[in-house]
């Protein structure tokens, strides 16, 4: 092979060109790869709590790098004509991304985020980042849109620390799979009965004692304290094949390793603690994907 020192300016041109396709080529193909690996969730099979840390750790891409693949497979996957868009370079694979996160930010509809795209087609990086700013919608708490007769959109803004309640309270509740909606509902429904005066005894909202529930689902603290000083804090799911442990420490979850409905106990042989991910892979892998799909993030 010639060394590139050796070659003439045409020659050069020419083979830069080709390099530069075959890495356009690469990408995308790397991005219909990741879209079958969220959909199969293969990246929880590896041990990796979530695509984009499978991205960075198991594929060797920066985090910025790995955010903006995860972030353009995403909306590439809504917006299918975005890879036409790439492949004749009218927006290129960070606009993608930005456009992905207003998105996602704004809660835009599929036909909304169409027109915007085409707003940013053709357009250079700056150029879209002016384009995402000027149409930024800034969400108020009390933003409520209605979406149909039965449901009703509400657009808050939150900060971590009320991330880790939310997990926190989702953790604590009987079903972990449970919805946001569902959380609210009871916490409001709580906070009312108390400012009413109402007896927390005579609420049917209010969660059973633990020392009344069933003891097939009652977890004595005794035993979430062995599983606390087994897991250590991190998630225990291990992949079976490469022997890699999830390094996911957040929002952990204890998880029966045979299921309640399936006639097991609730004492530490058969708990473990399992991050988010984990914890619905596994249940996937239980109940089957139709049965969880409404629990499933897209």
């Amino acid at each position: 092979m010639d060394r590139i020192s050796d070659l003439s300016d045409q020659e050069l041109h020419a083979r830069t060109l080709v390099a530069a396709s075959k890495e356009k080529a690469a990408t995308l193909a790397l991005l219909d790869y990741l879209a079958e690996v969220d959909i199969r969730r293969l990246y929880s099979a590896q041990a990796y709590s979530s695509l984009w840390e499978y991205v960075h750790k198991a594929l060797g891409y920066s985090e910025s790098q790995a955010s903006e693949r995860v972030a353009a497979m995403r909306l590439m996957r809504r917006l299918p004509e975005i890879k036409q868009d790439l492949i004749q370079n009218e927006i290129t694979l960070t606009s993608v991304a930005q456009l992905a996160s207003h998105v996602r930010r704004e809660g835009l509809s599929t036909d909304q985020a169409r027109e915007l795209l085409q707003q940013v087609r053709g357009k250079s990086t700056r150029s879209v980042e002016r384009i995402l700013a000027s149409g930024s919608i800034v969400p108020r708490p009390d933003q409520i849109q209605v979406v149909s007769k039965d449901i009703t959109r509400i657009i808050i803004e939150v900060d971590e620390e009320f991330i880790q309640v939310l997990e926190r309270a989702k953790e604590l509740h009987e079903d972990p799979s449970v919805r946001v909606q569902d959380v609210f509902r009871r916490a409001l429904k709580e906070f009312i009965d108390r400012r009413e005066g109402k007896s927390i005894r005579d609420s049917r909202l209010v969660q059973t004692p633990a020392s009344r529930l069933p003891r097939s689902r009652y977890v004595k603290v005794g035993d979430r304290r062995i599983v606390r000083a087994r897991s250590r804090g991190q998630c225990e799911f291990i992949d079976p094949k490469s022997g890699r442990r999830c390094e996911s420490r957040t929002a952990l979850q204890y998880d029966h390793v045979v299921p309640l409905a399936m006639g097991g106990s609730s004492d530490a042989k058969n708990l473990r603690q399992l991050c988010p991910s984990h914890n619905r892979f596994l249940a996937v892998r239980k109940f089957g994907i139709e049965k969880m799909r409404r629990y499933l993030k897209s």
